[in-house]
């Protein structure tokens, strides 16, 4: 429709409506391509953002505003635009949409969208609320210490830059105090984002970027703490004697086996990807020291066993005293070693993940220190 209307000049020999005046102003503008496209002023508001378990989109309520100067509208007498929904309608306008989108709604109609500002100067706004669904490709690999890069992006629907201009609007927002807010109790918000006009390929974009942080409480004080004081429950079978093999290794069973159907009742919480997280790392590692419990169990039952087959006592340091004083070295080794290596590996992968974040973070702030600015590219 926006195509025929500035194709055509109303059909008519008479009078022109105030919206054939609108369209063919636009048209008109651009026959010897001196006044260049024409600027339409954007800005946003995003009311709620929320990201997916485990998903490559995020939904989103954002209200977009634009404004631009129609001359067509400067000087009207009264009558000639009574500003109704079939007016504003028959207007020229960007048509801008959303872009990179699953799905969208718009949620505002056009009594509440459409706003003749200034008839002197012809100062037209349209605001439009959405509720979209956005691609979005997210890295889980530091889950739960992870951040999730969202990208909302507009853009007119027809009109190539030539044409029409999109520019962030300085006089009415200031990109560093641009409206983010969220409900979600999974992620929080990063204060610093960026808001920038961009005219990539053949059309002009106006683009907001905004960073979440997963809230990781959840993660640290239901799993990984409730699965640390099962793994420390394993260590305790260093004091029993070597002799009780059957019920150190019971004792370490039981313990695997809890841990493994709490993380099977927690498992709708986690997300359901092909690689490892930073989380999946420090269960693994957790199984691992419990199992290594048991073999330690093995090994100091076979320095005190009396069964010829199985003891090594007789093969590493003969019989007597020196193998049970050498059990217990080994038990008595492996109660500091095992807690001393459990805290290691959760040092190095929560720190690791932790300074990555942080890296990313202030690498974030200085790419944004700019907002607001205009990027182009080919």
């Amino acid at each position: 429709m926006a195509a025929q209307n500035d194709d055509d000049d109303g059909g008519k020999g008479g009078t022109l409506t105030v919206g054939e005046r609108s369209h063919r102003c636009f048209r008109e503008r651009h026959i010897d391509g001196s006044e260049g496209p024409r600027s339409v002023f954007f800005r946003f508001q995003v009311m709620d953002v929320h990201k997916h378990m485990g998903t490559h989109s995020v939904d989103v309520v954002v209200a977009v505003y634009l404004r631009w100067f129609d001359p067509a509208l400067v000087g009207l007498r009264a009558g000639e635009f009574t500003r109704t929904a079939e007016e504003y309608a028959s207007l020229w306008s960007p048509r801008v949409e959303l872009n990179d989108c699953e799905s969208s709604e718009e949620l505002w109609d056009a009594h509440t969208a459409w706003n003749f500002k200034n008839p002197r100067t012809g100062e037209m706004k349209l605001s439009q609320k959405y509720r979209a669904t956005l691609v979005n490709r997210h890295d889980l690999s530091d889950f739960p210490f992870d951040s999730c890069d969202v990208r909302v992006s507009i853009g007119p629907q027809f009109y190539r830059k030539t044409r029409v201009e999109l520019v962030f609007d300085r006089e009415l927002a200031h990109p560093a105090r641009t409206d983010v807010t969220s409900t979600s109790t999974e992620w929080e918000v990063d204060p610093v984002h960026e808001v920038l006009a961009e005219s990539a390929g053949s059309h002009s974009h106006g683009i907001l970027r905004i960073t979440l942080h997963r809230l990781s409480s959840f993660f640290l004080w239901k799993i990984l703490l409730l699965t640390s004081v099962c793994t420390s429950w394993s260590w305790f079978i260093f004091f029993q004697p070597p002799e009780e093999f059957s019920e150190r290794t019971s004792n370490a069973l039981t313990i695997f086996l809890a841990v493994t159907a709490f993380l099977y009742s927690v498992n709708d919480s986690l997300p359901k990807i092909s690689y490892l997280t930073v989380l999946d790392k420090l269960l693994l590692y957790t199984f691992l020291l419990i199992f290594g419990a048991s073999l330690e169990s093995l090994v100091v039952f076979a320095l005190r066993s009396e069964n010829k087959w199985f003891s090594l006592s007789a093969s590493v340091v003969g019989v007597g005293s020196r193998s049970a004083e050498l059990a217990e070295t080994i038990d008595a080794c492996s109660f500091v070693l095992f807690p001393l290596l459990f805290l290691a590996i959760n040092v190095y992968f929560i720190a690791g993940a932790l300074r990555r974040k942080a890296r990313s973070h202030e690498v974030r702030r200085r790419t944004f220190s700019f907002s607001g600015g205009k990027k182009k590219t080919s």
